[in-house]
């Protein structure tokens, strides 16, 4: 009788401590304490509570598998590759002593699943310790895959959580540089032009950060530059890229240098920067209102479309050089000059609008460039044209990158 009392006593004050440490664990969970405070918390629960003299404890987090916490053995071992592959045998509950593998030193192995997949291990060893009587992990096989389920489940949820803010962080962080993005967009109608000459110009990103740049500026009162850039890659680090482009460009005609100068000071610029990641194609020029003259070079973009009204030619603008970052030094610049006499149009535009494809045509978008700007249209009414035509919108899905059109008319 007294044997018994004793007996139930002590079943009284094991569930007793399995129920306290349950609100226990519980309680820090709500608490948003550290995933360290709460592996520490288990491994007490195991060791010192539960009596149980060798664990390990893994969790699979970030792709791949990692030893969180062990007990009487050789961390460093346990957390060999080839030991924690043989982990992926398992998904029940099963007395691993004496298998033919190095965790065949425990007794038991406990898979914890979180939403039908396997999230955790916990192996647990001390049979040896207890060969006259029953094993502390025999007896508590259930409590412990239940409270190792409870914490696989919060750092889960902790993990997730911080996802959502990094991700909403982000968002905000893109929506800002958006803006800033936006704020850097030149107003093509702030370009002081006299009746003789007029300029158009569209910009649509593929996503919220776009990579593509125009630019414009008066070098003097009678000469203005103008350029359209893109730059290779996408995302945050692509669009800083071309802003920071963006800066040096207006910074360069700003010293009043020949423009194959700049195109030299551009790619040690961009190579120092980017060390290679990105390169910039860049289509640059000058025109003298007065003299009807234009100066230009083509880096590695596509050749920009000059229309004569008169003689209904059209002239495609090649010369230049390579892309700015490709190379470190640029082994050959070439400078196009030609006067414009005849009432003309010249149109700019980058990768988005030349590459958007049409039944397998892959060139249709540049065709259709060449056979919109062919015409006695305005500047205005030719871009207005090409967006139209070539559906040049957030709802086209066969636009794979930025859309950037720039163009003049002089008459």
């Amino acid at each position: 009788m007294k044997q018994a009392t004793q007996k139930l006593l002590k079943n009284i004050k094991l569930c007793k401590l399995k129920l306290n440490f349950v609100l226990e664990i519980t309680q820090k969970i709500l608490d948003n304490h550290p995933t360290e405070e709460l592996l520490a918390l288990f491994s007490e629960l195991l060791t010192k509570k539960l009596n149980i003299r060798q664990v390990l404890f893994y969790i699979f987090e970030n792709n791949q598998w990692k030893l969180k916490f062990s007990l009487g053995v050789d961390h460093d071992y346990y957390s060999n590759p080839k030991i924690i592959k043989i982990l992926e045998q398992y998904h029940d509950i099963k007395m691993i002593r004496n298998d033919n593998h190095e965790l065949g030193k425990f007794d038991f192995i406990i898979p914890i699943f979180h939403r039908n997949k396997v999230m955790a291990y916990v192996l647990i060893g001390d049979l040896e310790d207890f060969a006259l009587g029953m094993s502390p992990a025999v007896k508590n096989l259930s409590f412990i895959q239940t409270i190792a389920n409870i914490i696989v489940v919060a750092i889960e949820k902790k993990r997730l959580l911080l996802e959502a803010i990094e991700r909403e962080q982000m968002k905000k962080e893109m929506e800002t540089a958006a803006k800033i993005q936006q704020m850097l967009i030149p107003d093509i109608s702030s370009l002081p032009l006299d009746q003789r000459t007029k300029a158009a110009a569209f910009y649509l990103p593929h996503y919220e950060l776009g990579g593509d740049l125009y630019d414009f500026g008066m070098v003097s009162n009678k000469e203005f530059y103008f350029a359209i850039a893109d730059v290779s890659g996408k995302g945050l680090s692509a669009a800083m890229l071309m802003s920071n482009f963006q800066a040096n460009l207006r910074a360069q005609f700003s010293l009043n240098i020949k423009l194959e100068e700049i195109i030299k000071n551009l790619n040690e610029i961009i190579i120092r920067i980017s060390k290679g990641s990105h390169f910039i194609t860049l289509f640059v020029g000058k025109y003298n209102i007065q003299k009807r003259k234009l100066i230009y070079i083509n880096a590695g973009h596509h050749p920009a479309i000059l229309y004569d009204k008169t003689t209904q030619k059209i002239h495609l603008l090649n010369k230049g050089s390579v892309g700015i970052g490709m190379l470190d030094k640029i082994p050959k610049i070439e400078v196009g000059r030609l006067r414009i006499v005849n009432p003309s149009k010249l149109l700019l535009y980058t990768d988005g609008v030349a590459e958007i494809s049409l039944h397998n045509q892959t060139d249709f978008g540049f065709r259709k460039l060449v056979q919109l700007t062919a015409t006695d249209d305005d500047i205005q009414q030719t871009i207005d044209n090409i967006i139209k035509t070539l559906n040049l919108s957030k709802e086209n899905d066969r636009l794979f990158d930025d859309v950037t059109l720039l163009g003049f008319e002089f008459s």
